[in-house]
């Protein structure tokens, strides 16, 4: 127990430094952090407003925080992936924790995304908008999405770090994933019983109503989280089991 407080502390450690180094020498500093996001959430409430989003109550809100939970799983899961790559000079030379070394990376990301997120929540409020104490649930639903990141990350770090153009590869995946989580759009618009399917079986479909559930319409259904908390726990212990089975020699590829 305490080598694994120990390890953890390691990690929030090494994420801090991280977060420093990213932000260091930049002018605008976190602020880049929301450039994207804001960009992104310009284009798409232009184009869709008018249409896809006339039957989504608070529909700019609703493509924000699609936009923003889905940054983070999309950064988190590709710096993640690649963390044995970019750290392969010091894992040849120091006996580093390798899943400690993976969690500190989606820690990093889960900096900036709270940073993101903390601010889209005060801009909401400063537009009228009010949030009720179901808000509180939002910290056990981040700590469920940091799993999430986390358990793809241990498979995803195996692969990048034997077969270097996986990255290229997760990257397309993420691109077509893009479309087929309800970012922009309501599932209900999704006709077709194949593609209605691949997303109900998306985890980030579901992050994603759970976050706006609280946020946007103030109500949270407990026994859609519970089952969605019983397929996270065994998600995660596959993953972790893979990442133990074959992370042995992971510094052979690197």
């Amino acid at each position: 127990m305490r080598n694994f407080i120990n390890n953890l502390i390691i990690s929030f450690q090494i994420a801090k430094l991280n977060f420093k180094l990213r932000n260091e020498g930049t002018w605008l500093g976190v602020l880049w952090y929301f450039l994207n996001p804001l960009f992104v959430f310009m284009v798409l409430n232009a184009v869709f407003s008018t249409n896809i989003g006339t039957g989504i109550e608070k529909y700019p809100w609703f493509i924000l925080i699609g936009i923003v939970v889905w940054n983070f799983f999309s950064n988190a899961t590709t710096e993640g992936g690649s963390t044995f790559n970019s750290y392969s000079g010091i894992m040849q030379k120091l006996p580093l924790s390798k899943e400690y070394l993976l969690v500190s990376s989606v820690i990093t990301s889960l900096y900036n995304f709270i940073i993101e997120f903390t601010v889209l929540l005060v801009v909401y409020v400063a537009f009228g908008n009010k949030l009720s104490l179901l808000v509180l649930y939002l910290i056990p639903l981040l700590v469920l999405l940091a799993i999430i990141t986390i358990s793809l990350t241990f498979v995803l770090s195996l692969v990048f770090s034997r077969f270097k153009d996986f990255i290229n590869i997760w990257k397309l995946l993420l691109f077509v994933c893009w479309f087929l989580t309800p970012i922009f759009y309501n599932i209900d618009l999704i006709k077709s019983p194949s593609v209605s399917f691949i997303m109900n079986i998306n985890p980030m479909t579901h992050m994603l109503n759970i976050f706006r559930d609280i946020i946007l319409y103030n109500r949270v259904d407990f026994h859609y989280i519970l089952l969605f908390l019983a397929a996270i726990v065994p998600f995660y212990a596959i993953c972790y089991l893979i990442f133990k089975r074959f992370s042995k020699n992971v510094v052979d590829y690197l």
